[in-house]
């Protein structure tokens, strides 16, 4: 089967099969580098024979040896990637099926605040440490910034944390049981996407999975805790937490968002959604973006299981995202 090389053509099935495999060429490369070896050792030693002897047969065949180990060689460094059209098509499809924008850019250093988890009220606790490549694009018309947070630090000292844990007299002792919710703040280490919203003024929705790794909830009330039966499927690994200054709620725009967020969440270590003053924040624990590498092709061979992973990864965040721009 043939991959077309038209940049705006949809990846088919089949042709993302065949781009997830490596070339033959490639799969013989260790075949052609002991071929290679052998024939130019040979050639060497024939050459260095032939000469001593003035054997003129001695050195032809070195002469044959010779071209037979380059092209060997040259055989061995062919197909260590994909053509520049099929890897141009990749780029085009990635930023567009999968992304949904072309060019993003890093948000400049002195953008970082320190104290940005806080102010967001997503958790409270202070960012020690950004990673570099913090992001900012343009989506749907709509700004997205994007923060990578490598050390987050709580307000109370982690060894007052840990004590506290472990004293069998104190109601906060479930710090490493699965499924678990603890009142102590756990240390941030992830990435937090904010989105602007239009139409929440007056709402605040908090969504965070019930994991060791979650944070305690801003909304740490009673009576803004939901415990719906309709939603009683989404209890076992959600917590909710709902305020309105109109106090509406609409379940089943909460069940379509939360089937989203289910989407999102599978395979990661933790996920939180928060709507809070017109905007949301998507916070997922040890889960980290890389635009550079997602739009790297050079030397990489199986292009189409680096596309799958990405859509994979993405896909959920964006029909999320789509999701509040109806």
């Amino acid at each position: 089967m043939k991959i077309s090389k038209d940049i705006k053509q949809k990846f088919s099935e089949q042709e993302l099969k065949k781009l997830s495999k490596n070339p033959i060429l490639f799969n013989l490369k260790p075949f052609f580098m002991m071929l290679s070896f052998f024939t130019l050792f040979a050639s060497l030693v024939l050459f260095i024979v032939g000469g001593s002897k003035g054997n003129f047969i001695l050195l032809y065949v070195a002469i044959g040896l010779l071209t037979s180990g380059a092209l060997f060689l040259i055989l061995c460094f062919l197909q260590n990637s994909r053509s520049k059209k099929i890897q141009k098509r990749y780029v085009y499809q990635v930023k567009n099926e999968i992304l949904g924008f072309n060019e993003f850019s890093i948000i400049n250093p002195n953008e970082l605040d320190t104290e940005y988890l806080k102010k967001a009220n997503i958790f409270n606790q202070k960012v020690d440490l950004f990673y570099s490549n913090n992001y900012k694009f343009i989506y749907l018309n709509n700004l997205i910034k994007i923060y990578q947070v490598n050390l987050a630090n709580l307000k109370e000292s982690r060894n007052s944390i840990i004590n506290n844990a472990l004293n069998i007299y104190s109601k906060d002792n479930s710090i490493g049981q699965l499924n678990q919710r603890t009142n102590q703040d756990i240390p941030f280490k992830g990435s937090v996407i904010e989105f602007n919203l239009h139409g929440f003024e007056n709402e605040i929705i908090e969504i965070r999975e019930i994991k060791d790794s979650i944070s305690k909830s801003i909304l740490n009330k009673e009576e803004n805790l939901i415990n719906n039966e309709e939603l009683q499927g989404f209890l076992s690994k959600f917590e909710i937490f709902y305020s309105s200054k109109v106090k509406t709620l609409n379940i089943n725009k909460l069940k379509d968002i939360l089937n989203l967020l289910n989407d999102i969440s599978i395979n990661k270590k933790g996920t939180i959604l928060l709507i809070n003053d017109n905007k949301l924040y998507l916070a997922m624990y040890d889960n980290y973006f890389n635009f550079e590498d997602m739009l790297k092709t050079k030397r990489i061979l199986k292009l189409g299981e680096k596309y799958l992973n990405i859509q994979k990864e993405y896909l959920p965040i964006r029909n999320l995202l789509d999701y509040f721009n109806k």
